[in-house]
């Protein structure tokens, strides 16, 4: 036997032999007496074995042992799929770990954060371009969160329209959607136009069936990092943009078990009041940070204005004051044109405070910290 084949021989009883010690520790709870006596024995004659550096006697041990093994812990069916599924097991465990105490994921549903966060929405778009075709609109929908949509006839007849907003006197403006419309063709309900879609046909007008009747580019709303951790060791600040529980809000009864979104204007024991295009705090506008630029109408988000036509809002009107609790913040959408928050239904209690939103993971063109 020449200095390779001993090398291998060693080395195969090192292998053998830490795999006996850890069948050992892992079944000894659960391992019969007569099979761990055996399982002790083995491992025993060929650390002999090896002490005694007698290649043949290791041989007959790293054999012995091995059968030994195979007989008290019988092989499993499908080992395989059995290994991927416990490391899937695990994995999935240390991600929830891993939401629930440090880093929660959340979705923005509305367009009450925009221009700062968006929602789900719609962009016109005409027709399809050479990216919506098949695969590229698959990494286009990764790299943009954007998906082409259409509204095609399923049977032939005239058209007819219901507009959702009893307001939207013309719900269509240079042939695009300006409020939700719901779209019949010979008596039967298609899917809802949303706004800003391309229409294609006007009430009244004839189609035929698979004629496309709306079209548009669907956006997916940004999806965000929760910071579940920086506001356990100090105080939240103005300016950030907070995720909060409804549960316990009066004002959000219906709406209870939601997580909102929405930027923090004051903290507690603060009177607030909005003086627009300015939110005020004890008196005084708020001009730095996020705040001011929205003020000064730098985002497009058309300034601060109060719940207008809500007589039973806490700031229904300009000049109107809140008094906050020494426990409660109060919220307000960057867009408060379409935003219900603090104005609408007072403050929000510090318990259901979750954390500042942190960064924008996706879709990955608007991959971004979120500044106060």
């Amino acid at each position: 036997m020449n200095f390779l084949e001993r090398r291998r021989i060693r080395k195969t009883s090192v292998e053998v032999l830490r795999h006996a010690h850890h069948v050992r520790s892992m079944r000894e709870d659960v391992m019969g007496a007569a099979d761990m006596a055996r399982l002790s024995s083995a491992i025993q004659a060929l650390e002999t074995a090896r002490n005694r550096k007698n290649c043949d006697e290791m041989m007959r041990g790293v054999e012995h042992l091995s059968v030994v093994i195979g007989e008290v812990v019988p092989a499993r069916s499908w080992p395989t799929i059995r290994e991927y599924v416990e490391i899937l097991a695990v994995a999935l465990s240390v991600a929830m770990a891993f939401r629930s105490y440090f880093i929660q994921p959340f979705k923005i549903p509305t367009g009450s954060m925009q221009t700062t966060l968006y929602g789900i929405h719609f962009e016109p778009a005409s027709k399809k371009q050479l990216t919506d075709l098949y695969p590229l609109n698959c990494l286009k929908w990764f790299i943009t969160g954007e998906w082409y949509h259409e509204i095609r006839a399923v049977e032939s007849g005239r058209v007819t329209m219901s507009v959702n907003d009893p307001n939207a006197s013309n719900p269509i403006e240079h042939g695009i959607f300006r409020c939700q419309v719901a779209i019949f063709v010979d008596g039967v309900r298609h899917e809802i136009a949303e706004p800003q879609m391309s229409s294609h046909v006007q009430p009244g007008e004839n189609v035929l069936k698979g004629q496309v009747l709306a079209s548009g580019m669907k956006l997916a709303g940004d999806h965000v990092f929760v910071d579940k951790v920086s506001w356990n060791f100090r105080k939240p600040r103005r300016g950030e943009v907070m995720v909060f529980l409804t549960n316990g809000i009066e004002g959000l009864k219906k709406n209870w078990d939601k997580h909102y979104i929405k930027r923090m204007i004051g903290l507690p024991g603060e009177e607030i009041s909005v003086n627009p295009p300015y939110v005020a705090v004890n008196g005084t506008n708020v001009t730095d940070h996020t705040i001011g630029a929205i003020a000064r109408d730098s985002l497009g988000n058309g300034g601060y204005r109060p719940a207008e036509g809500y007589g039973d809002a806490v700031l229904s009107a300009a000049g109107k004051t809140f008094r906050l609790s020494q426990s409660q913040y109060f919220a307000m959408g960057d867009n408060t044109r379409s935003s219900f928050d603090s104005r609408y239904w007072g403050g929000v209690p510090r318990e259901n405070l979750v954390g500042p939103g942190y960064v924008i993971y996706w879709p990955i063109v608007r991959w971004r910290h979120i500044s106060r």
